[in-house]
């Protein structure tokens, strides 16, 4: 039996608004930092992350995942492990999108957005291989936001 279930959901459930708003505030121009501020980044999405895997880890311990959930679970630790254990990691994240030089007309400025960057499985221990393979497979080079609420959906759910 999961404890302190609102407490995960609420906890989940703001980090990823929180997370939502500031990438928002970067694709539409709210913010502005040419280098795209990795740190703030990485505390977000970071955070996010975070509190996503706190669930899925507690309600494993309880269910047997769907076939097809288990590589997304395994993508999510991958991912959530390469922040905290992989020294040679700095972020996770890729923007997209924005103005770009030359200017070519006519001219397209597609919005900006936060995508997983792929992760070279050459330089990761054998330990985490099986999940950096899971999350180049089903994360690398897609949207952030769209990704983690497709884990949200896993854990909405299982954590009743």
């Amino acid at each position: 039996m999961i404890n302190n279930i609102s407490g995960l959901k609420y906890s989940v459930e703001n980090s990823f608004s929180m997370m939502e708003d500031v990438l928002n505030k970067y694709k539409v121009g709210e913010i502005y930092d040419p280098n795209d501020n990795n740190d703030e980044m990485f505390f977000f999405i970071g955070t996010c992350l975070h509190w996503i895997m706190d669930c899925l880890d507690r309600i494993e311990n309880d269910i047997k995942y769907e076939e097809k959930e288990v590589k997304l679970v395994s993508a999510f630790r991958g991912a959530n492990n390469l922040l905290k254990h992989n020294k040679s990691i700095i972020h996770l994240h890729t923007v997209e999108g924005g103005m770009t030089f030359p200017i070519v007309f006519p001219l397209d400025i597609p919005l900006k957005h936060h995508t997983w960057q792929r992760v070279n499985e050459s330089e990761i221990g054998s330990k985490y291989l099986s999940q950096t393979k899971n999350y180049n497979e089903l994360l690398c080079d897609k949207d952030i936001e769209q990704t983690m609420k497709e884990a949200i959906k896993i854990i909405d759910k299982y954590l009743i």
